[in-house]
């Protein structure tokens, strides 16, 4: 911050509360105000002050190291024995890398590409050896936090879906648990779109956005794998507004 200290100090607002009160005291120091005046000061600089606090903390914020989920693998399990690792040698490897490849193909992947196959081989003998319902499929990126978000700041803005397009990402299978995970680059195009908030503002009680790696619940993955977080910049997925949600699929 300057010598002169932000805009809503240097303005017009300022007096604003003052002229509110008697002239004897529009122009004392605010600590010889009686408590009434004090009050009545503090609310009429709320209600004129139009700086944007938020805004200038995610200017200064930088990129950030972030998760979104594909999905949780143990529900797409056609043959739920193949949630023990002991049985990935009698099938169950397979029966993890097609529930996997769904996963990828709810969100737009072609998973005939070139190299799916193989990445997700890698991540299923390198991942958690059993898999449970906290066991989850996540991208990994690090990026803009204004870019992710999922509804727009802008008050009256038109609330709208968030598209993220992600360009062979970085695909993480985690156990949040007990820490044990995998990472691989997998080459397809991966859509997400973010849940939209209700009317009240809120979201959806599980609904899957864009977390911190930090505050994705459990293990982080930097915890685990002392990343270094800049390395994930190519991963970031590129965000645009949608006027209305199209099938990942």
């Amino acid at each position: 911050m300057d010598e002169a200290g932000p805009d809503y100090l240097t303005t017009d607002s300022i007096q604003l509360p003052f002229n509110r009160l008697e002239q004897s005291t529009a122009l004392c120091e605010f600590d010889e105000l009686d408590w009434d005046e004090q009050n009545e000061a503090v609310q009429a600089i709320r209600e004129n002050d139009t700086s944007d606090p938020v805004s200038g903390l995610l200017r200064n914020t930088p990129d950030q190291l972030m998760r979104t989920r594909l999905g949780t693998p143990i529900e797409r399990l056609t043959d739920p024995s193949a949630a023990w690792g002991s049985n990935l040698d009698t099938g169950g490897a397979e029966t993890r890398k097609k529930a996997l490849l769904d996963l990828l193909k709810d969100h737009g992947a072609d998973i005939e590409s070139e190299g799916v196959s193989e990445a997700l081989d890698e991540l299923i003998e390198e991942g958690p050896w059993d898999w449970h319902e906290g066991v989850r499929l996540d991208l990994i990126f690090t990026g803009d936090l204004e870019e992710m978000a999922a509804a727009p700041r802008v008050a009256g803005a038109e609330i709208q879906n968030k598209q993220l397009t992600f360009t062979s990402p970085r695909v993480l299978l985690i156990d949040p648990w007990n820490g044990s995970g995998h990472e691989v680059s997998v080459p397809v195009t991966v859509v997400k779109v973010l849940p939209q908030p209700s009317d009240e503002g809120g979201f959806p009680d599980g609904a899957d956005r864009v977390s911190l790696d930090s505050n994705a619940g459990g293990y982080s993955w930097d915890r685990v794998a002392g990343v270094v977080q800049g390395a994930y910049k190519p991963w970031a997925p590129s965000a645009q507004w949608l006027s209305s949600a199209p099938d990942e699929g």
